[in-house]
């Protein structure tokens, strides 16, 4: 047998969870601010050393508790240049009618979506003048 190769094999583990402990480190560093508990904390802890992939899914399962109070029209609005904003609008606008076009008529969401798709039109008529 190489021995070349169970010695590979554990710098590798040995690389993975440094990795994790540093995200483990960096986490338990910005938890207050992003509104982790302790419980929260050891228990995210214990699922990243169980089974290191989680750690790549963490930005997004931390994403997620995050609750954002901005539209999203709005906040394209203020952070893109306007010659950007033009394009973001176009696309939005697109995929607000596909999504419209996929809903029965008369449901809920087929008039929220069309309310919106009617605010678009609004703000451009606005902003034309």
């Amino acid at each position: 047998m190489n021995v070349a190769l169970p010695v590979l094999l554990i710098a590798v583990f040995a690389l993975i969870y440094t990795c994790v402990a540093i995200i483990v480190s960096t986490l338990y560093l910005v938890k207050e601010p992003l509104g982790i508990s302790k419980r929260e904390f050891w228990f995210t802890t214990f699922d990243l050393f169980l089974c290191p992939p989680f750690a790549i899914n963490l930005v997004r399962r931390l994403s997620l508790k995050q609750h954002v109070k901005e539209d999203l029209v709005a906040a394209a609005r203020r952070l893109q240049k306007a010659s950007h904003w033009q394009e973001t609008e176009m696309k939005l606008r697109s995929r607000l009618i596909d999504e419209a076009n996929c809903e029965d008529e008369d449901t809920p969401r087929a008039n929220a979506l069309k309310e919106r798709i009617a605010q678009f039109t609004q703000v451009d008529s606005d902003d034309k003048t």
